[in-house]
């Protein structure tokens, strides 16, 4: 893949967990519930099921310094400076 598509499923994982629906279940929903064209969709799909088994938590810890999460999902998933 493509930087750009990494970049593209990324951006669509966030988007997943920040409005807390939108996890595509299967490979048909995954290709069907967007308009990118990837070069590879079965590789495309695979990505975006790595970052959705991370859950809210893993995804904000190994992403939070690269995606500007929105303050809602940082306060309920995101760590905490007491």
């Amino acid at each position: 893949m493509s930087n750009e598509e990494k970049r593209v499923v990324l951006e669509m994982a966030q988007e997943a967990y920040e409005s807390g629906c939108g996890f595509c279940e299967d490979y048909e929903e995954f290709v069907n519930n967007n308009d990118y064209d990837f070069a590879d969709t079965e590789s495309a799909y695979n990505y975006y099921c790595e970052l959705m088994n991370m859950g809210p938590e893993g995804f904000y810890e190994e992403f939070n310094d690269q995606l500007d999460f929105d303050e809602s999902f940082i306060s309920e998933y995101g760590e905490y400076d007491y």
